[in-house]
């Protein structure tokens, strides 16, 4: 299995974010006892299935963003016309 190119990246923002908006995480505490509850009734968690959306989304916003920002020097590599 090989990895996208920008999961490393992602992965950066998804901290970034936890650091500069810890509002958006604070339900990571009910994620961890929902985690641990699982376990305990032997259960399979989530967590995985749910930490993998979310990276995927940070992923297509990455890729997205990146294809702006190409678009935008292509364009400004363009001859203007007259």
């Amino acid at each position: 299995m090989t990895l996208p190119t920008n999961t490393a990246r992602a992965f950066n923002e998804w901290m970034r974010r936890f650091i500069d908006e810890p509002e958006r995480f604070k339900t990571e505490y009910q994620t961890i006892a929902d985690f641990m509850e699982a376990k305990l009734n032997d259960r399979e968690p989530d967590y995985g299935d749910r930490a993998t959306a979310y990276l995927q989304k940070i992923l297509d916003e990455i890729e997205k963003a990146s294809m702006v920002a190409n678009t935008v020097r292509a364009d400004e590599t363009e001859p203007a016309l007259a």
